[in-house]
This record gives C-alpha cells, structure tokens and sequence, in this order.
C-alpha cells in the first residue's frame, strides 16, 4: 500500500495543456492546436492515456482527480507501444501519464499551433 501511495504522490494527474492566454482568449475562441507524441522508449507501463471525447467541451469543466473519479476505466485510452510510436491528440482534451511507471518512458512531444496564437505568460 505504501508503494501505490508514493506512486500516486507522483505521477502527473489528468489535465487539460494551458499553452494559450486565458486572459486573451474566451473560452468560446480556444485556439485548436495539435500535438504529436513519439515514444523514444518501449511503452507498457506509465503509458499516455487520454479520456475519450473530453476534447469536445464546452468549457475548461472539472479536471483532474475529481473527473478521473466520475470517468470509467473504458474511457480512457491508453498508448502502449515500442519505440517511435507516434500519436496525435488534441491537447484541450484531459490527458496524462498513467498509473504505474515501472520502467523508462522517454519521449519527445511537438506541439503545433498558429504562429499569430497569443501563448501563456507560463511560457513567455
């Protein structure tokens, strides 16, 4: 029980990527962006996993443990594969790295967008 407990403290919980400027954009105009993920490790565990249509919101909602509480494990989809794997995905959508990491996961995440996007002061 201790160990899932250190586990749990760590791993990065669902969320939505804050990568434009909420105080420039309603949430009505959220700019679209894609990002592509590439495995640079074989995948089985602590994979990418991200929650079926949460892309299709009307706001930002309820993230986080919250959600995952009132989200069934069909759900979620979870990126298992060998190194280069690519994925595509909406990052408006909740994702996360999932429960348990047992091994390496090393990977590269591109993220595109308009170039006129007002982006976050988080990464200004």
């Amino acid at each position: 029980m201790a160990k899932f407990t250190f586990f749990r403290q760590i791993f990065h919980p669902l969320h939505r990527d804050e990568w434009h400027c909420l105080q420039y954009y309603q949430i009505q105009a959220i700019p679209r962006s894609l990002k592509l993920g590439c495995y640079l490790d074989d995948v089985d565990s602590g994979a990418f996993a991200y929650v079926k249509g949460s892309h299709q919101h009307s706001s930002q909602g309820e993230v986080g443990e919250h959600y995952h509480q009132h989200t069934d494990d069909n759900e979620i989809m979870k990126i298992t594969g060998k190194a280069v794997t690519l994925f595509l995905f909406d990052p408006e959508g909740l994702h996360q790295q999932s429960l348990f990491n047992l091994s390496a996961r090393n990977a590269l995440f591109y993220h595109f967008f308009s170039p006129s996007v007002v982006l976050s002061t988080n990464f200004t």
